[in-house]
């Protein structure tokens, strides 16, 4: 079955990179995400939480071993919605996907918009990014 056709929430036109080599657990996950986001997002806001995919699927421009260049992450955020909301989502649908351990997540508050990095890497990881230093996610989330 084409992992396309199970998605509510995204194409392959999208941001991804090549989309054939996107891992399909992490495009499942983005799904259920978007799917809790926007929940929220239409009682409290009133307004769709589309999920902005900022990049997926590339071969150059991140970190040595990147989950990048295997097609296992993609790096997001979502508009109308505070970012702390979007982490509790996260963590929140990690744990209903018991899922939480085997996916790295990283938050990055300095982007234009703030935003998430998330990845299907077999085990957990967790880290935010502030002025181009690697640091805790909770460095991170105090930022947000």
């Amino acid at each position: 079955m084409d992992i396309w056709r199970a998605l509510k929430h995204f194409k392959p036109h999208e941001n991804w990179g090549n989309s054939k080599k996107i891992n399909g657990m992490l495009l499942l996950l983005l799904d259920e995400i978007t799917e809790q986001v926007k929940s929220y997002s239409l009682c409290n806001y009133n307004k769709n939480s589309p999920c902005i995919i900022h990049c997926a699927y590339e071969t150059s421009g991140h970190s040595p071993n990147s989950q990048h260049y295997k097609g296992n992450a993609a790096d997001f955020h979502f508009s109308n919605i505070p970012p702390f909301k979007t982490y509790e989502t996260i963590i929140k649908v990690l744990k209903d996907t018991q899922t939480e351990n085997f996916v790295g997540l990283g938050v990055y508050p300095d982007w234009i918009n703030p935003g998430f990095h998330l990845d299907a890497r077999g085990e957990k990881a967790r880290w935010s990014r502030i002025n181009d230093v690697y640091k805790s996610i909770n460095d991170g989330l105090n930022k947000l």
